[in-house]
């Protein structure tokens, strides 16, 4: 995330992040795929996978539910 001598090792933290799980993951994948492709290489995805990545809804016993 820091380039070297940005005081990432530091014992004072320069703040706390926050994302969902979401765009956590997308954004790693991009940038995996970004590293592969600098390397001449290619990163593929099954896009069905990220689908887990939502809440899906559906019917149990007569009752929607999230998950």
């Amino acid at each position: 995330m820091f380039n070297k001598g940005h005081n990432q090792c530091k014992k004072k933290s320069a703040g706390i992040y926050k994302t969902s799980i979401q765009i956590f993951v997308k954004a790693y994948i991009k940038q995996v795929q970004a590293e592969y492709e600098a390397k001449g290489s290619e990163y593929e995805v099954d896009d069905d996978a990220l689908e887990y990545l939502t809440c899906q809804q559906y019917y149990y016993n007569n009752n929607m539910v999230s998950q």
